[in-house]
Parts: structure tokens; sequence; C-alpha cells
């Protein structure tokens, strides 16, 4: 199996591990790609999503759709599945730091989970709320809970990347050039 995060990159100066800015890169970006893996090519869908990372525990990314259909399906047949986080500007007629795109981006390969206990499920969709700017909900409402499955992805490997190295937490937002 393929350690990721062992692997040599291009530029490694601009990888990034620090668990802050990886959470502070995935705060300003709203949606993921999940990929799964379908045949005979890999099935790639846009999702938005929320995430939670305990002090001592593996990020975790959610994940909802609809109880039935070919995501559905996939996940039955094999969890395993890699997200893509990731944000790119382009800035051909303004470059910073002598780069004309800037670009953070985060992969995380996992096992996705359906979530079945009640409490975790309302969490969870607390997670996609919050990340996706609204308000937690109090309760589950059953039209929901009947059609809503919910997903959490529990992250074996986390790799991050920079269009360059990032001195700070400060630096993830995209700076602003006039």
């Amino acid at each position: 199996m393929t350690v990721h995060a062992d692997l040599n990159m291009h530029h490694e100066n601009r990888r990034v591990t620090e668990k802050k800015i990886l959470c502070a890169i995935m705060d300003t970006i709203p949606t993921c790609t999940v990929v799964m893996n379908d045949e005979p090519y890999p099935y790639a869908v846009p999702m938005n999503y929320g995430y939670a990372w305990p002090e001592n525990g593996k990020l975790q990314i959610f994940i909802h759709m609809y109880k039935e259909g070919h995501r559905v399906n996939l996940l039955k047949k094999d969890p395993r599945v890699c997200v893509s986080i990731y944000n790119y500007m382009d800035r051909k007629t303004k470059p910073y730091r002598n780069e004309k795109q800037d670009y953070r981006s985060i992969n995380v390969f996992g096992n996705a989970i359906e979530v079945t206990d009640k409490t975790e499920y309302l969490d969870a969709l607390n997670q996609l709320q919050i990340h996706n700017g609204r308000a937690p909900m109090r309760f589950i409402p059953d039209a929901m809970a009947k059609d809503l499955l919910v997903y959490k992805i529990v992250a074996e490997e986390v790799t991050g990347k920079t269009q360059y190295p990032l001195s700070g937490i400060e630096e993830v937002v995209f700076p602003v050039i006039d």
C-alpha cells in the first residue's frame, strides 16, 4: 500500500503538515471532491463537507447524500476514498512572490463509515452546517433522517501543499494584491 505522506514531493518545502495550518486551509474552502473506487475509472463527486479534528485523534470529514444511488452503492462495496480539498487563484496580471498562480490543497485518504448513531448523526450534520456558514440544528427532522445518509471519513493519511511555503497561519488566506 502506498503511504502518500512518504512520497517525495516536488518542492518539498511547500508540503504542509502542521495541523493548525491544515485546519485553517479547510476553514477557507467550503467544498471538496470525494473520489470513490469504481470500474473502469474512479468516480469523483464535488460535495460540501464539514470536519472535526480531535486534539489527539484523526481528522474526520463529514459528507451527506441521499439514501440511494451510485455513491451509496460504491461506498457499500468499497469504503476507501480520497477527499481532495483545494483552492486556486490565477494571478496572471499581478504575480505574488513571483508566482502567477496560488493554491492551497489537501488530500485525505481514509474510509467512509455510515453514521447511524442519532447523537453522532446530529453532530456530523452540525459540522456540515457550521462549515458552510449555517446555524447548527437542535434536532433532526424526521423527513431528513428518513432520506439522508451521513458518512464520516476517518483519515488514515492527510497530505497538504501550497504554491509557496507558508510561514504561518496568517498566510493561509490568499493575499489581496492591489
